[in-house]
């Protein structure tokens, strides 16, 4: 599925920052780290909603159940 512009009551949503947001379906991310810094490099990208490094266990909600994933 190829980017898209997020958009708000169908207009296109600037950020408080007056940011644009392009949201990106990707299947399966095996080198989040890699692909975050990949992404901060390209001119103009301000973050990329990868919450890298900031945590040791993330809870994911999924079928009704919840599971802990480990780093």
């Amino acid at each position: 599925m190829p980017p898209v512009l997020r958009k708000a009551n169908a207009e296109v949503f600037v950020t408080d920052n007056g940011n644009y947001i392009v949201d990106c379906n990707f299947e399966k991310i095996l080198e989040p780290k890699k692909l975050h810094d990949e992404l901060i490099a390209l001119v103009g990208v301000v973050e990329t909603g990868f919450f890298v490094d900031m945590t040791w266990k993330a809870l994911v909600g999924r079928d009704g159940k919840v599971e802990a994933i480990d780093k």
